[in-house]
């Protein structure tokens, strides 16, 4: 079915003006080879200045065609008209739109792309909307994939190939309005296998539709003789794909972009992961480029961070971004997020959660969050990690292609961590803190290794030949392996503290002793470089990768090794200093404006060239997430209802079936045979 790219542009005309002149003159210029002959259809009765203007044009063009036709006819009849008089594709361009450079090559290509494509539509750009020029526009959509399916035509513009024209037949004269028409058109093709695309690449820019048709009754028509379309054209018109250019546009135009930051995951109190999303949060609301919108199911989840707030009930979907900052634990916001017209940007932390089933409460919420992730993590269109180690890690363990998974480091606050804390004397007296001591934070999760830590502390101190060693204090909640540690000498468990205490403790200790084993970034690090604390640390996971060369590192993951490196920081005054000053390089780079700036590229990338494959991903998982999201209640088996008395009935004996008639007969007939042989025999013996 391979065609000459060659195609005539139709543009009836019910009521024209003078500036259609430069309109047509526009085809004529930048159409290229690829156009045929423009038709022009009208009834010959406009205006005088009008009429000598288009007799001049198609003396000097011999490419315009006047065609002439009744004046009675409306927009569809007067498309036939150019239809019916086509050589080959036609292109039916409203009066009112202006074309753009590469517009018909463009469209000729995405028609031809596929062999059932059987039309092309361009996109159309309401100049009083959006304040941009042709220009702008082509830089806003060449990142575009080329062409986006649609389940109808276009505005402005739409390519009709010929062969499909030759088996569905002209447009049905019975609308009035050019859309229906077309939409009708494309129905009637869609009933033959054939479909449309959206040419991203190509627009036009769209006037006031004076030229297509005035209000009529041709929506009830269309969905009397299609009654999916509209259903259809809703689900597009909410989906990511309807928008997609448009978001690009919008941003070229006005240079900001309109970002949703989802905290609905964020606890009340403090954590990691609230500590990150709320200060990278305060770092995106400060960059210019960005409109902040906060979605939160209370406010106090956006406690900080300057922006409007929205709960899930008064969301407008009015954004071209949503970021989640963490991975989705709960998969009921996933719906909100991939029924939006947004890009959607997750922050996927680690796979420590995806790879342990013991951080969960039952194995069925382990076996929901994996799934959750290997759904949604295929149809975002940014995913951001914390280290190169992690973004090795998703690439491998969900097939995503590396390149479109983004490392960026987190950010430290080294003016607050520096600062020093007017009350540090009376905290230290507080929690009782040795004049040496080692830090580590506690944890029962088993990757912290809090375990290989006290046996590696309790080796030190074996092999410790001089004064009072160092002793161990361990911040944080770690209840089950405080209460299997019996009067350890030298550990103290100190419980949760504050950020002040906190502060204090980096500032006085030794070092920082961190000896996770499974690490997505690995924070208390750098937050000990801040306050000019000593690192020493486990060679493994991300931890390497984020503090370089400023941490002392064990040989290798025994508590063994672990121990050597705390004797050997411990007795080497100038390997302290040295790793202090080290460390105080290493952070120099390492502040949330940074991390946010990185971020808002992603959002960038996701708007102006977003990745093919996770669109269609977002395509074809969307509905399948949205029904993920919504659990099907549970059903609760009914209580047995309340013991009654049985009362046993005699029934009436049931009408006899074919069967027991039969042999209720066999019985009757030998019975009488019986006694009919009884007769007999006793009449042969008298």
């Amino acid at each position: 079915m391979a065609q000459k790219r060659n195609a005539d542009v139709i543009v009836p005309v019910v009521r024209g003006d003078l500036a259609i002149l430069g309109r047509l003159q526009k085809i004529l210029d930048v159409s290229g080879p690829t156009l045929g002959r423009l038709l022009l259809i009208d009834d010959g009765c406009s205006d005088l200045d009008l009429a000598e203007g288009l007799a001049e044009l198609v003396a000097t063009e011999p490419r315009l065609h006047h065609l002439r036709c009744a004046r009675n006819l409306g927009w569809v009849e007067r498309c036939n008209r150019g239809l019916a008089a086509r050589r080959g594709d036609a292109v039916v361009v409203y009066a009112e739109t202006v074309v753009t450079e590469r517009w018909l090559a463009g469209l000729a290509d995405a028609a031809h792309s596929e062999e059932r494509t059987a039309l092309a539509a361009a996109v159309g750009v309401d100049a009083d909307d959006l304040d941009i020029d042709e220009a702008g526009v082509r830089r806003a959509v060449e990142g575009l994939a080329p062409w986006t399916s649609t389940p109808r035509a276009g505005i402005g513009c739409n390519y009709l190939r010929g062969d499909v024209l030759d088996a569905v037949g002209l447009l049905d004269p019975r609308f009035k309005t050019a859309s229906a028409a077309l939409d009708d058109w494309l129905m009637r093709a869609r009933s033959l296998g054939f479909f449309a695309k959206r040419a991203n690449h190509v627009f036009v820019f769209c006037g006031e539709d004076r030229e297509a048709g005035s209000k009529s009754g041709d929506g009830a028509t269309l969905h009397a003789k299609h009654e999916h379309l509209a259903r259809q054209v809703d689900r597009f018109e909410r989906s990511l794909d309807a928008s997609l250019v448009r978001h690009a546009i919008e941003y070229q135009a006005s240079g900001r972009l309109r970002v949703a930051y989802d905290v609905r995951h964020l606890p009340l109190e403090q954590n990691g992961t609230k500590m990150y999303a709320i200060s990278l949060g305060k770092a995106l609301a400060a960059i210019p480029e960005i409109d902040l919108t906060l979605l939160a199911a209370h406010p106090i989840q956006a406690e900080g961070v300057p922006g409007r707030i929205v709960s899930p009930d008064e969301w407008a979907d009015d954004v071209s971004v949503i970021h989640k900052p963490a991975q989705i634990f709960d998969r009921r916001h996933a719906k909100l997020l991939f029924e939006s017209k947004a890009h959607v940007v997750v922050t996927y932390q680690d796979l420590i959660a995806y790879r342990l089933p013991g951080v969960f409460a039952t194995e069925d919420d382990y076996n929901t969050y994996q799934n959750t992730s290997r759904l949604t993590l295929q149809a975002v269109q940014g995913i951001l990690a914390y280290s190169r180690c992690t973004a090795r890690e998703i690439a491998d363990e969900f097939g995503i292609p590396i390149d479109e998974i983004s490392p960026i480091f987190l950010g430290v606050d080294v003016d607050a961590f520096a600062a020093p804390v007017a009350e540090a004397e009376e905290i230290r007296a507080r929690l009782d803190l040795p004049p040496r001591y080692f830090l580590s934070l506690a944890s029962d999760y088993p990757h912290k290794n809090l375990a290989g830590l006290l046996e590696a502390y309790a080796l030190f101190r074996q092999w410790w030949r001089e004064d009072e060693p160092p002793a161990l204090a361990l911040a944080g909640n770690a209840p089950r392996t405080a209460a299997g540690v019996h009067d350890q000498p030298g550990v103290s468990f100190l419980g949760s503290v504050s950020d002040h205490e906190l502060k204090v403790l980096y500032q006085n200790a030794e070092a920082l002793v961190f000896p996770s084993v499974y690490e997505g970034f690995g924070l208390p690090p750098l937050e000990a470089m801040a306050t000019g604390s000593p690192v020493v640390a486990m060679p493994f996971s991300s931890v390497p990768e984020v503090c370089g060369d400023a941490a002392l590192y064990s040989d290798g993951l025994s508590p063994i090794d672990l121990a050597r490196a705390m004797q050997r920081l411990a007795i080497d005054e100038d390997l302290r200093t040295e790793l202090t000053e080290r460390g105080r390089q290493r952070i120099e780079a390492l502040h949330w404006q940074a991390t946010a700036r990185a971020t808002f590229e992603v959002y960038r990338k996701a708007v102006t060239n977003p990745s093919i494959r996770s669109l269609q991903m977002r395509r074809s998982l969307q509905e399948a997430i949205a029904l993920w999201a919504e659990p099907a209640p549970v059903v609760v088996a009914p209580a047995p209802p309340p013991e009654v008395q049985v009362v046993h009935v005699v029934q009436e004996p049931e009408p006899l079936g074919i069967f027991n008639a039969c042999n209720d007969l066999n019985i009757a007939v030998r019975r009488r045979l019986k006694r009919e042989l009884k007769r007999l025999a006793g009449r042969r013996s008298a």
